[in-house]
């Protein structure tokens, strides 16, 4: 009830597709005109090559016999990395062909400590890559395209322009434990 009377007071709304659009136009009847398309913006100057699998594998020394968990983009606690380390040692029990790579860059110099030590702990030494830098757009291609899928453990996520940016790479959401 509140978001049908916010939304009918506003002057315009900008959404991020058409079926957003549309089910403001649907499910609170605000007039189509009301709402703009604006694309998510982020990450559009990325790249795209058409660079292979087995080609952005070999320029990160990642072999082709792994499959290949990704998790990019700012180191952030909300985001949860901590927790797909967790979840990531539990799994390597049952899948021996696992790698996790963990890719972006973290202001906070704490966090990035614990979850080093969290992958010593957990003796994931072979199975997990941290490239915890900064990641020019340049190079971003070859992370997505080496991936087989790619890891959202979020605690709490408000937006992101990394779902759009991964297809057709697979999504992993992990629940919170």
């Amino acid at each position: 009830m509140a978001l049908k009377f916010l939304y009918n007071i506003v002057d315009h709304i900008i959404v991020h597709n058409n079926k957003m659009k549309s089910e403001l136009a649907g499910d609170f009847k605000i007039a189509g005109d009301k709402i703009s398309v604006n694309r998510i913006g982020l990450n559009m100057k990325v790249p795209k090559t058409g660079m292979s699998q087995s080609e952005a594998r070999k320029l990160l020394n990642i072999p082709e016999s792994r499959r290949l968990i990704l998790f990019f983009g700012g180191i952030n606690e909300y985001k949860g990395v901590d927790i797909l380390i967790e979840s990531f040692s539990k799994s390597i029990t049952e899948r021996d062909d696992l790698l996790l790579l963990i890719a972006g860059q973290s202001r906070n110099d704490e966090y990035v400590m614990k979850l080093k030590q969290m992958i010593k702990e957990y003796n994931l030494g072979e199975k997990c890559m941290s490239h915890f830098q900064f990641i020019p757009e340049n190079e971003v291609e070859k992370y997505f395209m080496a991936a087989d899928c790619l890891a959202l453990p979020y605690r709490t996520i408000f937006q992101s322009g990394l779902h759009v940016l991964s297809m057709p790479t697979v999504c992993l959401l992990l629940p919170q434990m």
